[in-house]
C-alpha cells in the first residue's frame, strides 16, 4: 500500500515531540512548486490542513487502514508542524481529495489525487521535513531515542541518551556530520524542530 503524507506515518505519542516511522518498544513502522499557499487554511470554504488530515485519519480508522487507537488530532498536528506552515494549503487539498477514496484506502491513494499529492510532496520537500524514522529502545518513557528525517533535502538526526550524572545529552547531525550537542529535556523524545537541536538545525517552523 502506498503511503506518503498519510496519518499512517505517525505514532500519536510523538505529538508530544517531533515526523514519520517509529520503531522500538511500543512503536510502529510509518513513513513543483504547486504554489506554496501559506497558512491560510486550505481552499476557500474548505477545511484547514489539520482538519482535513483529521477527517481522512478518522475515515481510515473507520475503514481499517489506520489503527483504531490512533489519536488523529495529535498525529495531524504533528504532521502539519513538521511539513511546515507554508504547505498547509497543499496538504489540505491533498487530504480533502483523499476523502473520495476513503472506503477503498487499502488500494492506496486515489488516482484522481495525484496532482494534489505531487504538489503537497513537492512543497514539503522544499519547505519541511519528510520521512521521519524514530527508535525508542526502552519505550518513550526510557529517555533514550533517535530520530531522523529529511529536511530541506538533507538528513537531520537527533540522538539522545542519559548520562551518568542524570542529564540527557543529544547529538545533532546533518547528513551524518555532527553539528552540535545539547542537553535534552527531562523526558526526551528526540524532537527535530522543537528540541534542543533546533539551535543547530535552524529548520523553518
Amino acid at each position: 500500500m502506498r503511503r506518503s503524507i498519510r496519518t499512517g506515518w505517525l505514532v500519536s505519542v510523538m505529538a508530544l515531540s517531533t515526523l514519520v516511522a517509529c520503531r522500538g518498544s511500543g512503536g510502529e513502522p510509518s513513513g513543483g512548486d504547486g504554489g506554496h499557499g501559506g497558512s491560510g487554511g486550505g481552499e476557500a470554504g474548505g477545511p484547514d490542513g489539520v482538519q482535513a488530515c483529521v477527517d481522512i485519519c478518522e475515515a481510515h480508522k473507520m475503514y481499517g487502514c489506520d489503527p483504531p487507537e490512533r489519536n488523529c488530532a495529535e498525529s495531524c498536528g504533528l504532521t502539519l508542524m513538521l511539513a511546515g506552515s507554508g504547505c498547509e494549503d497543499e496538504l489540505a487539498a491533498m487530504y480533502s481529495c483523499y476523502m473520495s477514496g476513503a472506503a477503498a484506502c487499502e488500494d492506496g491513494v486515489p488516482a484522481e489525487c495525484k496532482d494534489e499529492e505531487d504538489a503537497a510532496l513537492s512543497c514539503v520537500a522544499a519547505d519541511g521535513c519528510i520521512g521521519l524514522e524514530c527508535t525508542y529502545p526502552h519505550g518513550v518513557e526510557g529517555n533514550e531515542c533517535a530520530c531522523s528525517s529529511t529536511c530541506l533535502s538533507k538528513k537531520h538526526e537527533v540522538q539522545c541518551g542519559p548520562e551518568a550524572d542524570g542529564k540527557t545529552m543529544c547529538a545533532c547531525l546533518v547528513d551524518g556530520v555532527e553539528v552540535g550537542t545539547c542537553e535534552g529535556a527531562e523526558r526526551e523524545v528526540c524532537h527535530l524542530k522543537q528540541g534542543c537541536c533546533q539551535e543547530f538545525f535552524n529548520l523553518p517552523l
